[in-house]
């Protein structure tokens, strides 16, 4: 299994471009900056296709839209932010 780190923008919606099969492990803040960890098997005989998957990150108090499955919670700005991360599901990508 390898582990990969994405960047995410901390205020809206990100498109990334994922192995198919990635698994979703954690969101985090590092050096200031919104983070998503993922996993990967590279013996995956899917290694090789691509996934459009889309996130957004919604502050306290923002609304949720759509079909989404939750990620996690980063504190960011010294804690005095805090964003909730989605995926967004059954929804065009791009």
């Amino acid at each position: 299994m390898i582990v990969y780190k994405y960047e995410l923008v901390s205020g809206g919606r990100t498109v990334l471009s994922l192995p198919a099969g990635t698994e979703i492990l954690c969101v985090q803040v590092q050096r200031r900056i919104l983070n998503l960890w993922t996993m990967v098997d590279p013996g995956s005989e899917m290694i090789e296709e691509v996934e459009h998957r889309a996130f957004v990150a919604v502050p306290t108090g923002g609304e949720v839209q759509g079909d989404v499955v939750y990620i996690g919670t980063a504190q960011m700005q010294n804690g005095r932010t805090s964003v909730h991360v989605f995926e967004e599901l059954n929804q065009d990508p791009g």
